[in-house]
C-alpha cells in the first residue's frame, strides 16, 4: 500500500484519501488477506488514521 500525504498539494481531498484507503482494504480482503484494520491504517497519514481503522472494521462487520 502507498500512503499519500495529506497537504493542500494532494489534489485530493480527505474523504478521498479514506475512500482510497477503504477500497485499498477492501480488495486486501477479497484478495484472501486478513488485514489487521488498526495495523492497515497505521500506514496512512495520522490525521486518516482513526476513521480509516472505523470504516474498515464497518466492512469486516458488514462483509461477516
Amino acid at each position: 500500500m502507498t500512503a499519500l500525504p495529506v497537504d493542500g498539494n494532494a489534489g485530493a481531498d480527505t474523504g478521498d484519501l479514506v475512500q482510497r484507503a477503504v477500497e485499498d482494504f477492501v480488495d486486501r480482503c477479497i484478495a484472501g488477506e486478513s488485514p489487521d484494520p488498526d495495523a492497515f491504517a497505521a500506514g496512512w497519514p495520522e490525521p486518516l488514521r482513526a476513521t480509516v481503522a472505523e470504516r474498515c472494521r464497518r466492512f469486516l462487520q458488514f462483509d461477516d
